[in-house]
C-alpha cells in the first residue's frame, strides 16, 4: 500500500527527535500521514464555514475518516481562543474521534507575526491551554526561520516538550532554502498558475515529510485557490487532486485533501454587497466529495 511504503520512507528521512512521554501526539505522529484533510472553519475571528454548524462539520468530517484535521483554527497574534470557537472546536473534534479515535487536530499560526520566542511561547501556551490540540502548523514556517532561527526553535521545542507536532509552509523550492530539521513536517502547495516543483519537493522528501495543500491565498483573487474555488469546474478540482494524489509516490510528499479548504473573499448577490471570507465546501460538490473519499481509499485505506 502506498502509504505504508511512502511513510517507512519519510520516518527513515526525518531526523529523529526524541519523543515525549506526556502526550501521544508527536509520539504518533507518522502515523497521521495517511489520511490528511484540510479544513478551516475560523480565521482570525471569522467563521469561514458558511452555514453549517459545529455538529454538521464534525459529522461531514467523520465520514472521511481522517487521521489528521489540519487547519481548523487560525489565530493572528493577540488573538486566544473565544467562547464561540473553544465550543465548535470541542463539538468537531469530539464527533470526528468517535469515527476515528486516533485522528490530530492542529492549530494554524502565522510565524511572520512574531518577533522572537517569548512572543510565540505566549501564544501557544493561550491556545494550548484552551483548545489541547495536538500539534501546530505555521505558515511563513521557511520565512520566519531564516529571519529569526532562534525564535522557531523556541517553538519547537515548546511544542515537543508538550508532545504536540510541529511544522508549516515551507517557500523557496526552487533555492533550498534551509528547514528547521527537528520539525515533524513541512508543507508544500501550488502557486497562482497551480504548478509544484516537484523535482525540489522530491528533494525536500529526503530530509523530512512532506505534505502538499492547495494554494491558499485569499486576499488575492487571482491566486490558484480563488480560482479553484470560483473558476474550477468539478471536473476540473477533481482531475488537479487525482493528478497530485498520484504523484505521491513519486515525488516524496502526502496529500491534504479539500475538505473545507482553500478560502477565498465571494460577494453577497446584489450591488454594494460586502465581501465575505468563505471555505470551499467539497460536501457540497459532489463529484468532487466523491473523488475525494475514493483517493483517500486507495492511497490511504482504513
Amino acid at each position: 500500500m502506498l502509504a505504508a511504503g511512502l511513510l517507512a520512507g519519510l520516518i527513515a528521512a526525518a531526523p529523529a527527535d526524541p519523543a515525549p512521554s506526556s502526550r501521544q501526539g508527536i509520539e504518533n505522529f507518522p502515523l497521521q500521514l495517511s489520511r490528511i484533510v484540510s479544513a478551516r472553519v475560523h480565521h482570525t475571528r471569522i467563521p469561514t464555514a458558511r452555514n453549517l454548524t459545529a455538529r454538521r462539520i464534525g459529522r461531514a468530517l467523520a465520514s472521511l475518516h481522517p487521521t489528521w484535521v489540519t487547519g481548523l483554527i487560525r489565530y493572528a497574534q493577540g488573538q486566544h481562543p473565544n467562547g464561540r470557537e473553544v465550543r465548535a472546536w470541542r463539538i468537531i473534534t469530539r464527533i470526528v474521534r468517535r469515527a476515528s479515535p486516533a485522528v490530530q487536530f492542529d492549530v494554524t499560526l502565522n510565524a511572520e507575526q512574531y518577533l522572537n520566542g517569548d512572543e510565540i511561547l505566549r501564544m501557544m501556551h493561550r491556545v494550548r491551554k484552551k483548545l489541547h490540540n495536538d500539534g501546530w502548523f505555521f505558515d511563513f514556517y521557511s520565512t520566519a526561520y531564516r529571519q529569526r532561527p532562534r525564535m522557531i526553535r523556541v517553538a519547537i521545542n515548546s511544542a515537543h516538550e508538550h508532545g504536540e507536532f510541529i511544522g508549516g509552509n515551507y517557500f523557496g523550492l526552487a533555492h533550498r532554502r534551509t528547514v528547521p530539521m527537528r520539525s515533524d513536517f513541512v508543507a508544500v502547495q501550488d502557486f497562482r498558475n497551480l504548478t509544484l516543483n516537484r523535482p525540489a519537493v522530491r528533494r525536500l522528501a529526503r530530509l523530512l515529510p512532506v505534505v502538499y495543500h492547495l494554494n491558499n491565498n485569499p486576499a488575492r483573487p487571482r491566486s490558484g485557490g480563488c480560482r479553484f474555488m470560483k473558476t474550477f469546474t468539478s471536473a476540473r478540482r477533481r482531475a488537479l487532486i487525482r493528478h497530485r494524489a498520484r504523484e505521491q509516490r513519486s515525488f516524496g510528499f502526502r496529500v491534504s485533501y479539500p475538505a473545507l479548504f482553500p478560502e477565498c473573499f465571494r460577494r453577497r448577490p446584489g450591488r454594494h454587497q460586502p465581501r465575505f471570507l468563505a471555505s470551499y465546501n467539497v460536501f457540497r460538490d459532489p463529484p468532487v466529495h466523491k473523488e475525494v473519499r475514493h483517493l483517500l481509499d486507495h492511497y490511504d485505506g482504513l
